[in-house]
């Protein structure tokens, strides 16, 4: 709440006196004005739109946390021609705004409103990433949920920005998450639509990689990075974890 109450304080400074020439709340005024001038403008590109995002997000503040944060959540106005890859391109710029206080909270509460599969798969996706590349330990929960997420491509998301905040949380559904993939039913294929890394256009490899193909690796190298240990399967991971838990630390 304090953080959003920042946000709010943020927006009501818009109608208060100019800031100084120069200062941090000026360059932030001076970038919204512009990003206004270029993604409202009629007739604008997806490209065009994207460009004004990422360059809106070259000024980390909290004024221009305030205008990045309602382009990444979900547009339900019918009328409205905005791209998903606009609402991407504001998640990811917010991988540069770890020092503005509020981000990692307003992108927790962005996820969850988030939560219609298929349509706001890939922006959950992107928000998962941003969350490990800040290293936001607020945002422990979300993530270690998502590694046991239905859809693969989410959990993969989630696992390796679980690797990033080598919380000791993430442990447990680590080792579950890979018990599960190294199951029969890890072999089915990982989800019904398109990998999201790949370009939409290459046909040469589509989305019929199996959950263990998509997230195997992944996990290992999640479960190295926290313990700074190298075990070959869930089982052995399993037994090592029932004994160490109790007065475990992660390593540095």
């Amino acid at each position: 709440m304090v953080a959003w109450g920042i946000i709010v304080w943020g927006l009501v400074l818009l109608g208060q006196e100019p800031p100084i020439p120069g200062s941090p709340e000026a360059e932030a005024d001076a970038a919204i004005a512009e990003f206004k001038r270029n993604f409202y403008r009629p007739g604008s590109t997806e490209d065009e739109l994207v460009l004004a995002v990422r360059t809106l997000g070259q000024t980390p503040h909290v004024k221009t946390l305030a205008v990045l944060i309602p382009l990444v959540q979900e547009d339900r106005n019918p009328n409205s021609t905005r791209p998903v890859a606009t609402r991407i391109a504001a998640a990811l710029v917010l991988a540069g705004f770890g020092k503005v206080e509020g981000t990692s909270e307003a992108l927790i509460k962005t996820y969850n409103l988030c939560s219609t599969r298929g349509v706001s798969r890939p922006v959950r996706i992107q928000i998962i990433q941003t969350l490990g590349e800040l290293k936001a330990d607020d945002a422990a929960g979300l993530i270690n949920a998502a590694i046991l997420d239905r859809d693969a491509w989410i959990a993969r998301a989630a696992v390796k920005a679980a690797g990033r905040l080598r919380g000791i949380s993430a442990i447990d559904p680590l080792i579950r998450r890979l018990q599960f993939v190294e199951k029969k039913d890890g072999e089915k294929p990982a989800s019904d639509v398109p990998d999201p890394s790949r370009d939409p256009n290459d046909t040469i490899e589509r989305h019929r990689r199996s959950e263990r193909q998509v997230l195997e690796a992944p996990l290992h190298e999640a479960l190295n990075s926290i313990t700074r240990l190298r075990h070959s399967c869930a089982e052995t991971w399993a037994k090592w974890w029932a004994q160490a838990r109790k007065d475990y630390k992660v390593p540095p």
